[in-house]
């Protein structure tokens, strides 16, 4: 008895090369157009797809100027001329780094120390990630700056073993230079617990607030001087 006609099997027709060569063509360039979209619109992947606030600054500016939650606190108490430094991610020039944690010392010099000399004062000092070229080692360093030049020139030669580096922010020596004043720097924002001595540099740190800020510890500071540092 023959098969329902619904229930018979065709046989699939094999087709053409020339067919299956335009169809992976065409599908090709679907993939890639759809690729080009989705990479030059950033803010739209960010807001659909609610992306963590880790990699915005990835996908925003790229791995070399990526930094989240950034900070560099000096407690700048007795003698005392170290600052924390830490970080959820921090790129040094194309190399990324998760959960940073590290101190630098105005103490002594070489790697998380200053680049050389001994701390003077009422000076500015620029800080510095430092790190290898294989992202295996991640250091800091401090040098003093007196111009906006110096201020983002990078403290040459590096310690032994480190070949890239970033400025990621600035610090303040007390008038004596036994310590390093009181200060707070979140991401791009610096804020200053004692007036400072010198310029302010221009355009690349410039106060741009004065007045009542708490240091973020036990302390509320009468008076709190603000710099913007773009980093």
């Amino acid at each position: 008895m023959p098969l329902d006609k619904d229930k018979q099997e065709e046989t699939p027709k094999e087709e053409h090369p020339v067919n299956v060569a335009i169809s992976e063509s065409l599908s090709k360039d679907a993939e890639a157009s759809s690729k080009k979209s989705d990479v030059v619109d950033y803010e739209k992947v960010i807001r659909e797809y609610a992306v963590p606030w880790t990699f915005r600054d990835i996908m925003r500016n790229g791995l070399y100027s990526a930094r989240t939650n950034l900070r560099i606190t000096a407690i700048g108490t007795g003698t005392d001329k170290t600052a924390t430094i830490t970080a959820d991610y921090l790129s040094v020039e194309g190399l990324g780094f998760k959960d940073v944690s590290m101190t630098i010392d105005l103490g002594g010099t070489g790697a998380g120390k200053l680049d050389t000399g001994a701390i003077g004062n009422s000076q500015w000092y620029a800080v510095w990630a430092i790190c290898d070229g294989r992202g295996s080692s991640l250091s800091s360093m401090a040098h003093v700056f007196t111009t906006e030049a110096t201020m983002t020139t990078r403290p040459a030669p590096l310690p032994g073993g480190y070949t890239l580096a970033r400025r990621i922010g600035a610090i303040f020596s007390f008038t004596d230079g036994t310590r390093l004043v009181p200060s707070d720097q979140k991401n791009d924002w610096l804020w200053l617990y004692a007036a400072p001595a010198n310029d302010h540099y221009g355009s690349l740190l410039k106060q741009t607030f004065t007045g009542g800020r708490s240091s973020g510890g036990a302390t509320a500071f009468a008076t709190a001087y603000g710099f913007h540092d773009p980093i």
